[in-house]
């Protein structure tokens, strides 16, 4: 507690102290963190998600019951990151799937980008998508990529109407998954990885229209894989 007061009165932060007992709310470190940053009316609940196996465990938990609880977002800072990024991020990647959860979290990446940084949003195409038999791979395919190409160009209008639009560099892409042995979140990491990105931008309950995507089953898969710094953001369920 003591090293976290001194990291935050060295940001020339205010600090809050409180000690939640886990055993009180169950005996589960997610119930209790919930617990705490509903008292607390948080707008942010940071988390350093740790390779073990036991702290990744509860810090999932965290996440859920924070996405399905709470409307705040969620931050979580590997402590294994590859490279260190001072302050802000100038480099952010904003997976969209069309959905208003994703245009949620392309909004809070402007929120949290540095004066002039770029920001890219990505739409995954799935090429591992298995068709019903009474539906084409290839008319599935089709319409993965028409949303895609939809879901980008709501993406620039969502960018055009920010505040300070001016202040950073926008570009859209899409990528594509392999046909086999592939999947969303590391098509979305290896893009990270290409784009030499500083953080990775996510919305959870999220929806892929013509197969059903829960990106946040995705975001929870880049959580546990990803070396960068990774903001969920919850849209409110009724706004969605």
């Amino acid at each position: 507690m003591r090293a976290a007061r001194m990291t935050v009165h060295d940001a020339a932060l205010d600090v809050d102290e409180q000690i939640e007992d886990m055993f009180e709310r169950g005996g589960d470190a997610a119930h209790a963190l919930t617990h705490a940053a509903l008292n607390w009316r948080a707008d942010l609940i940071v988390l350093s998600s740790r390779q073990q196996r036991a702290v990744l465990g509860w810090t999932e938990r965290a996440a859920r019951d924070a996405t399905s609880t709470l409307s705040c977002s969620i931050l979580s800072l590997p402590e294994r990151a590859t490279r260190k990024t001072p302050g802000r991020p100038r480099r952010i990647l904003c997976a969209v799937d069309g959905s208003l959860a994703s245009f949620e979290a392309l909004r809070a990446g402007f929120k949290i980008a540095a004066p002039g940084a770029c920001v890219r949003c990505v739409y995954v195409l799935d090429r591992s998508a298995r068709a019903e038999e009474s539906v084409t791979a290839a008319s599935v395919q089709d319409a993965f990529l028409e949303e895609g190409h939809g879901a980008l160009r709501k993406a620039q209008i969502v960018f055009a109407q920010s505040w300070n639009a001016s202040d950073f560099k926008f570009d859209t892409t899409i990528v594509e998954t392999e046909q086999s042995g592939d999947d969303v979140a590391h098509a979305i990491l290896r893009q990270a990885a290409e784009w030499q990105a500083d953080a990775i931008i996510m919305g959870t309950h999220g929806q892929r229209g013509v197969a059903r995507w829960i990106l946040g089953s995705v975001s929870g898969r880049v959580s546990v894989l990803t070396d960068l710094p990774l903001l969920l953001t919850r849209r409110h369920l009724a706004d969605a």
